[in-house]
């Protein structure tokens, strides 16, 4: 067990939104811990993938040079990678401290795009015991974090040090401007700058919501006319016409696992409850990949089971769910289950397709789309590389029109295309390639795992849909969390904005959440419902648009001529007309052209 540190923060950085970042106004009266010429740092490394350090030069911030640090592989433990820098003056137990850098992260394999780095204040032999230890995260910009703290401890010249462990996922941090700041026992923590983790279109005001609105006005509704007649065929007049939506044209979903459908426990029972009241789509999380797969077929294995897969197929085709398949291939060889084959292309490239041929037939018209290559662009050892060319990636595309039955949806999938940005390059590359090649997805994916590095500006989330708009105007957030620590109003608001400038575009057809419940879910702080199912304010967000602000409930009264008009949001609807004791129900979908239907009233008064 990790040894508990004196202060633990959660303190994370956001992305940056100008040029020149303005630097915090850190108060007089320090004295500096590193002594007058800042850090010296020294760099250890017992997690190998070619960790490495290296001093370069910076322009135009408020610092001249930084340091470099990169690794490949993640380690067991976060420290076994760490860059130190020895103290150059005394701590006393309750003097308030302040550590000040800047740091981004310019290549990350987190699926939000953003590093991670600990930073720490400890003594320098054993238990290393910390006054300070923080979890940073970093975007491609550079952000200055501040971290202000009450000592616990004495520390003395010689005998304490502060850094950063590093041993994360793999990535690469710099970091500069590092100060360590001593004001004393008497100055108070509060007058230390802490750090506002925000994003650029928070602002109530700010210009893209009017702009939002005006376009989920123009598409994503439709006037629906209805008719309302006697049982003689005559026109009712000032007949009260209800008009209850019943279903969502786009598509509202989240991942669900199997075994979480099939469980007859009351958390079972509350996790069912849930998709049916608030998704109409899903996507299984893990069930359908190619590891989990394999060990489902004899029905042993604790999480996954063939059994339990198509009991829950089973029920979301009785409760009118489509399912995404995720995933036939994963384009890095490095992970998804395919380390093995790494310089085995031609071993790869049978067993690759024998799986799909297995899975595609046994699953066949029960999902509605899959995710026919996950991670094209991917890390480490891709199928690219692998392989030779994207030639392979055709080839997939090519095998999965022929295996698949037609009607079901053949897309793409990658992630940090909204979040970060690292890969908004290359995943357009392949898409080109694919699209050359006769091969052109039906649709294209966009995962969506935020962290506060990756909090990507709003309006900027609206262009990247018509960059790819232009490629395939089929377009999906396919896993969609908001990972921002334990400010849930920070995570509220960025769902809101994020989905609301994401229903906004036309060619976006749905948002599907990577989980929504802390009992089961890949980052249970990105959760919509905590552990005891009591709701977040980011479930309350997403209730109040997708069940309250986008959904049509109107009643309305015909006319002379028996006529009404409501302007509903596009999908399925419950029409009831009632004058009197009279009533009749019909059903109607709305689509963007519009739709009519007439109700006729069953005879008498």
């Amino acid at each position: 067990m990790r040894r508990r540190s004196a202060l633990m923060l959660m303190l994370v950085g956001s992305r940056l939104l100008a040029a020149t970042p303005k630097p915090a106004e850190i108060p007089e009266g320090s004295t500096s811990l590193l002594g007058k010429t800042g850090p010296t740092w020294r760099f250890s490394s017992a997690g190998g993938g070619n960790a490495k350090m290296a001093v370069f030069d910076v322009a135009g911030m408020p610092f001249n040079q930084a340091i470099r640090l990169t690794h490949t592989l993640r380690p067991k433990q976060s420290w076994s990678i760490q860059a130190v820098t020895e103290l150059n003056g005394n701590i006393s137990k309750g003097d308030v401290c302040l550590m000040v850098f800047w740091v981004r992260s310019p290549e990350s394999a987190d699926e939000s795009g953003d590093g991670v780095a600990a930073p720490f204040v400890q003594k320098n032999s054993a238990p290393h015991t910390k006054i300070l230890r923080a979890r940073i995260t970093a975007g491609r910009e550079w952000r200055q974090i501040t971290l202000p703290f009450r000592s616990k401890l004495n520390l003395k010249m010689g005998a304490s040090n502060g850094g950063f462990h590093l041993g994360f996922h793999p990535q690469t941090l710099e970091i500069g401007g590092f100060q360590l700041l001593n004001y004393g026992e008497n100055s108070p923590l509060s007058a230390l700058p802490r750090m506002k983790i925000t994003y650029k279109g928070r602002e109530p005001a700010a210009a893209w919501r009017q702009e939002a609105r005006d376009r989920i006005e123009k598409h994503r509704k439709g006037n629906l006319a209805v008719t309302v007649l006697n049982a003689d065929g005559t026109p009712a007049v000032e007949a009260d016409v209800k008009v209850e939506m019943t279903r969502h044209a786009f598509g509202f979903g989240t991942a669900l696992t199997a075994r979480w459908l099939a469980s007859d426990t009351p958390n079972g029972d509350a996790y069912r409850e849930i998709v049916k009241s608030h998704y109409n789509k899903m996507v299984f999380e893990n069930d359908l990949k190619w590891g989990p797969w394999k060990v489902s077929q004899d029905n042993k294995h604790r999480t996954f089971r063939k059994e339990w897969l198509d009991e829950a197929l089973r029920w979301l085709q009785s409760n009118n769910i489509p399912a995404r398949g995720h995933w036939l291939s994963w384009g890095s060889v490095t992970s998804g289950g395919q380390k093995q084959y790494v310089g085995k292309a031609a071993e790869h490239r049978h067993d690759l397709f024998a799986h799909i041929r297995e899975k595609v037939g046994h699953v066949g018209t029960r999902v509605c789309e899959w995710d026919v290559i996950n991670h094209p662009v991917g890390w480490g050892v891709t199928y690219e590389e692998l392989h030779g060319s994207l030639d392979f990636h055709v080839d997939i595309f090519k095998l999965c029109r022929e295996a698949i039955p037609k009607g079901i949806g053949l897309w793409i999938n990658e992630g940090q295309i909204l979040p970060g940005g690292g890969r908004r390059g290359d995943y357009e590359r392949i898409l080109r390639y694919l699209i050359e090649h006769g091969q052109t997805p039906d649709g294209i994916g966009f995962m969506g795992h935020f962290g506060t590095g990756s909090l990507t500006p709003i309006p900027e989330i609206y262009h990247v849909y018509d960059r790819y708009a232009k490629l395939v105007p089929n377009l999906q957030i396919t896993e969609f969390d908001v990972n921002v620590g334990g400010d849930e109003q920070l995570q509220a608001d960025y769902l809101r904005d994020f989905m609301t400038i994401t229903f906004s575009h036309p060619h976006v057809n749905g948002i599907v959440m990577w989980g929504f419940w802390a009992g089961k879910h890949w980052k249970p702080e990105a959760a919509l419902y905590r552990k005891d199912w009591s709701i977040k304010p980011a479930g309350k967000a997403w209730d109040d648009l997708v069940l309250n602000q986008w959904w049509t409930r109107e009643t309305v009264r015909t006319d002379p001529a028996g006529h009404c008009t409501v302007r509903g949001f596009l999908g399925e609807y419950k029409i009831t007309a009632k004058e009197g004791k009279r009533e009749a129900t019909t059903s109607v979908a709305l689509s963007a052209d519009g739709e009519s239907c007439t109700v006729t009233l069953p005879a008498g008064k």
